[in-house]
């Protein structure tokens, strides 16, 4: 959801932790960077020890916190409790943050980290300490197609899988699925559990840093003792909100100078503004090849691609635009979303005779930035050429398809629909 640079080390926190695999010899927990998710790892914590990397310890962490809820499952205030934290919502995602809710009383004085705790062969430290520092993105999700609103909790005990970190979706895994009684299964991720599965997982909505951190003048959604967390940073919902870009990224593109009458919809908008509509995905299978179950809604990112420089002398620019989150119900019922972008003003009629649009699904704020190379098709002067540009995708945005939109296509009303085989979405004016 981003433009994070590797910053320079923090001192030690010196705040002193027991490891997942070590319940008695106490270390210092290691110096971390401002940002968690900054490297082309996406991390810079350091492991604790024994472990190869991070992604290795928050893997085998998750499938204790997910044994232990599974077991705590059985009381009835513990579903409760899960249901209505989750029907709150992250940033229009049924789950919520470990870390601001480990400390939750849930009954008889007992938190949420007790309970675990009680359930589990693990220590009071690492769920009070250690998931907080080495696992700040831990959440907890009920993906929302289960429909947790509609949760009887007097009928159903769910069971618990535990998503593994550092893994991207375009792959095949099997996640450890456990029930109340501590017995295991292994699912797919590419098939989801009829009955209503809790997930332990990845929070994607949030970027944390570490403290002292000073660089975001806004308001933090959270702070604890280790991180303050924000909104990623370019996953701001932008219904509604102007975002308009065009060949010399100055209002002169609104003059007559800039502009030539080509007899089409878009003239008779004298501002030639173009919006994105609305936008739906493409129903279930479209759904499973964007994101897994085990990781909730679909965070969708496109980016507008034109020449901004001459027809002889072509500088392809591109802009990044962000979709609030799909939720997995919208997206498998091909619900069409309101999304009423401003994104492009037409310029000369030379160099603009159309752009590209191309989508993306992006994991958590995207990683670090990761230019690729796409082809375009471009007509100028009635001769029509392709040429290979970078675009300026993250490491972990996975493309879903291009449509180029054209200055004379339909604009007025409800303009032109364009489909790219996921994403479906119209322009117009």
């Amino acid at each position: 959801m981003k433009h994070l640079k590797l910053l320079t080390m923090i001192t030690s926190l010196g705040v002193i932790f027991v490891s997942c695999k070590k319940q008695e010899n106490e270390s210092a927990i290691k110096p971390i960077s401002t940002s968690v998710r900054t490297s082309t790892n996406e991390t810079s914590i350091v492991p604790p020890p024994n472990y190869a990397t991070i992604h290795a310890y928050r893997t085998e962490a998750r499938k204790f916190v997910a044994q232990a809820l599974a077991k705590a499952m059985l009381n009835s205030s513990v579903r409760s409790f899960l249901k209505t934290q989750v029907n709150l919502q992250l940033q229009n995602e049924t789950e919520f943050l470990y870390a601001q809710h480990y400390n939750t009383v849930i009954y008889n004085g007992k938190t949420f980290a007790t309970i675990l705790r009680e359930n589990s062969v693990k220590n009071d430290t690492f769920f009070t300490l250690d998931l907080l520092y080495y696992d700040p993105y831990l959440t907890i999700l009920i993906p929302d197609d289960y429909e947790p609103e509609n949760w009887n909790l007097d009928i159903l005990i769910p069971q618990v899988a535990a998503a593994p970190s550092g893994w991207e979706d375009d792959s095949e895994i099997f996640a450890p699925v456990y029930d109340d009684l501590g017995q295991i299964t292994l699912v797919s991720s590419d098939d989801q559990p009829l009955s209503l599965t809790v997930v332990v997982a990845e929070c994607e909505s949030l970027t944390a840093f570490s403290l002292p951190y000073t660089g975001n003048p806004n308001n933090p959604y959270f702070v604890n003792d280790f991180y303050k967390y924000y909104d990623n940073e370019n996953a701001t919902i932008d219904d509604g909100e102007e975002f308009v870009v065009n060949n010399d990224k100055s209002t002169s593109a609104y003059t007559n100078d800039r502009s030539v009458r080509r007899a089409c919809d878009r003239d008779n908008n004298t501002t030639k503004l173009d919006k994105m509509g609305s936008l739906n995905i493409n129903g279930k299978s479209s759904l499973k090849t964007m994101e897994s179950w085990l990781k909730g809604g679909v965070e969708l990112v496109y980016r507008i691609v034109y020449n901004s420089g001459t027809p002889t002398n072509r500088v392809m620019v591109d802009y990044e635009k962000i979709i609030r989150k799909i939720t997995r119900k919208e997206a498998k019922n091909s619900t069409s979303i309101a999304v009423n972008i401003t994104h492009m003003v037409w310029g000369s009629a030379l160099v603009m005779d159309r752009y590209f649009i191309m989508f993306a699904e992006r994991e958590g704020n995207g990683g670090a930035p990761d230019p690729r190379n796409s082809t375009l098709t471009l007509a100028i002067d009635n001769v029509t050429i392709s040429l290979t540009q970078s675009i300026n995708w993250r490491r972990r945005d996975r493309q879903c398809g291009q449509q180029e939109v054209g200055f004379c296509n339909t604009a007025n009303g409800n303009g032109t629909t364009y489909n790219t085989g996921l994403v479906t979405f119209n322009i117009k004016i």
